[in-house]
């Protein structure tokens, strides 16, 4: 049950996804180089599809909860979840590109709302983990962070769920989100952690590729 409450719960929570507008092949390519690959992690670190059934409604749902609509993208990709052996941390994340700067510069500006945190709150504490029939966290806590000098703008979170099991134990789940403006492009990383958090040292080096290749990128 563990990767489900990753892979099911957490990688669709938040995800931003609208259908993409026609004649947007030149920005693909510059796209997917921004996605993070098994390659970016040490051996044995193994992709899996992402799973994007829910992800339009938990969007939608924080979306309103916000006040913010979603804008449409030129571009949206997302990269496989990426899990370590033991199947407790995965990462992945999300490119999206709008038509203008200011498009981008608007929708980023759902990151940074005062709502942010109490949306994310209420959607999770709905939210059965495993699919539906599963339990409901007991308690989330969602905080907002710092991150470092990435792009023109950034914003930052960490979210924990305490997830009822049926020995009458209880799992801490937890997931750090990193979401970076530059120009016209918004990256959304995602590292997640069941039982334990995903290491810091780990997501800054991995936010610090993705920094680098979004200034090179050509989108």
């Amino acid at each position: 049950m563990r990767k489900s409450l990753i892979f099911i719960a957490f990688t669709s929570m938040i995800a931003f996804v609208v259908p993409a507008t026609a004649g947007a092949a030149s920005s693909v390519s510059g796209g997917q180089k921004l996605l993070i690959t098994a390659a970016d992690l040490p051996p044995g670190w193994t992709p899996t599809a992402h799973n994007s059934t829910s992800d339009d409604v938990s969007a939608q749902a924080i979306a309103t909860c916000s006040g913010r609509p979603i804008a449409k993208k030129k571009v949206a990709l997302t990269s496989n979840d990426i899990s370590d052996p033991s199947g407790k941390f995965s990462t992945s994340d999300t490119v999206a590109v709008y038509a203008t700067p200011a498009l981008a510069k608007k929708q980023f500006g759902t990151y940074t709302s005062p709502k942010y945190r109490t949306c994310v709150k209420s959607y999770v504490s709905s939210l059965p983990f495993g699919g539906d029939g599963g339990p409901l966290p007991t308690q989330v806590q969602v905080t907002k962070i710092q991150l470092g000098s990435y792009g023109q703008n950034r914003a930052g979170y960490t979210l924990r769920a305490d997830i009822p099991q049926a020995d009458g134990t209880t799992l801490a789940v937890y997931r750090v989100e990193a979401a970076i403006l530059k120009g016209r492009v918004i990256v959304k990383a995602e590292f997640n952690g069941s039982g334990d958090v995903f290491s810091q040292k780990q997501g800054e080096g991995l936010l610090k590729k993705l920094d680098t290749r979004l200034a090179k990128a050509k989108v």
